[in-house]
Order: structure tokens, then C-alpha cells, then sequence
């Protein structure tokens, strides 16, 4: 487990956020599969995806030493990036409410990060 923690800790901070949030909206879109076919290699994707997300988020914080903006950027990054493949894979629609917390959403990491 060190060993792939070191590895991450060579990835530079935005590579390290890019690879993580492919990692959890990869595992959400697996878990949207799982949902709807119940077939086990799905949720197995999920979870393998999930993990991995997990272990680039600890890198995140070791690299940064920031868990709390840190924990911002990824789960807004997260949910827009969710947000973005269930409208455009699985055809959910956002009502102007969700939008507006979207928005809402991007504002707030704009003024976290400055």
C-alpha cells in the first residue's frame, strides 16, 4: 500500500485531482450500470474504481496538507462530473432548482481556492 502511495506522490497535484475524479465518476457510472443490469462485474468495476479513488484522495492531502479545501475541490468536481455523465449517459434530467445548486456549487470552489 506505501509503495502505491508513493507512486501517487510523484503525480503532480492537478494530475493527482484528474486522475481521482475519473476514478469516482467511473465508479458512479459503474454503479448506475450495477443498478439497472444487477450484474456483478459492474459493482465489482465500481468498487475496484471507488478504491482507487480512495488512495489518490490520501495523496491528494499528503501532497496539498490541505484536507479541507482539498475535500471541497474533489467532491464538487465529483458531483459535477456525475452530474455531467448522468445527463449525457443515462439521460436524467436537472430541474432548474439542481441547476441552480450546481451553479452555486462552482461559485463556492472559486471562492475557496482564492
Amino acid at each position: 500500500m506505501n509503495y502505491i502511495l508513493q507512486l501517487f506522490l510523484k503525480i503532480p497535484l492537478v494530475g493527482l485531482y484528474a486522475i481521482g475524479i475519473v476514478s469516482i465518476v467511473s465508479g458512479d457510472v459503474f454503479a448506475k450500470f450495477w443498478s439497472k443490469s444487477h450484474i456483478q462485474l459492474h459493482a465489482t468495476a465500481s468498487l475496484i474504481f471507488y478504491i482507487l479513488g480512495g488512495l489518490v484522495f490520501i495523496s491528494i492531502v499528503a501532497k496539498s496538507h490541505s484536507v479541507g479545501i482539498s475535500n471541497v475541490i474533489w467532491n464538487l468536481a465529483g458531483i459535477i462530473g456525475t452530474l455531467a455523465f448522468s445527463y449525457f449517459l443515462f439521460s436524467e434530467t436537472i430541474s432548474p432548482l439542481q441547476f441552480f445548486g450546481i451553479v452555486l456549487g462552482i461559485v463556492s470552489i472559486i471562492f475557496i481556492t482564492y
